[in-house]
């Protein structure tokens, strides 16, 4: 089983990439491993009381 211990992401790379095709992505390592910008989980937690499953 693949598992993510620890992840690392640098900030200024992640400046260089348009803000629209950083929102969601996922990771080349582990392709059932979602990223989300902070404001779009923001949001849908906001949406969803319960929170994300």
């Amino acid at each position: 089983m693949l598992g993510i211990d620890k992840l690392v992401l640098d900030e200024k790379v992640l400046g260089e990439i348009p803000l629209e095709q950083r929102l969601v992505f996922v990771l080349a390592e582990s392709t059932s491993t979602y990223l989300f910008c902070q404001s779009v989980a923001e949001r849908v937690l906001a949406l969803h009381s319960e929170g994300p499953r």
